[in-house]
């Protein structure tokens, strides 16, 4: 008797961390969903300081830099849909994202300030 009881509460053990496994990733992609849509509120609110900055290319530098990031959650959202619908991790989709950060950084250089080994090691990284 003690073998069946042990065979009936794995079953209902692996159901439950299951569920819950997908609960938090559901979670992530609805934090992602929302900073998105909080980015590109972001770039609206850079690109409406152009048209009374004394720098407009600064102002667009910082936009384009706002947009990245934007371009970075979507593509991380992107790799939790595709996980939370096949369950497993595409890898391609995780290293497109990683990719687009280090462009966003080299692009961005002058608008943010970063140790110059830093931007070395971050140019070699997409060489590579």
């Amino acid at each position: 008797m003690s073998d069946k009881e042990d065979v009936g509460w794995k079953p209902k053990l692996v159901r439950t961390l299951d569920g819950l496994y997908m609960v938090i990733y559901v979670t992530i992609a609805i934090f992602l969903i929302a900073m998105a849509f909080a980015s590109f509120v972001f770039v609206g609110k850079d690109l409406w300081g152009v048209l009374g900055a004394e720098s407009p290319m600064l102002v667009i530098l910082m936009a384009l830099k706002d947009l990245f990031i934007a371009i970075i959650i979507v593509e991380l959202l992107l790799a939790v849909v595709v996980f939370i619908r096949e369950e497993q991790i595409d890898m391609r989709l995780l290293l497109g994202a990683g990719l687009t950060a280090m462009v966003r950084k080299v692009l961005v250089f002058g608008v943010e300030e970063v140790n110059i080994m830093e931007m070395v090691v971050v140019v070699a990284l997409i060489m590579v």
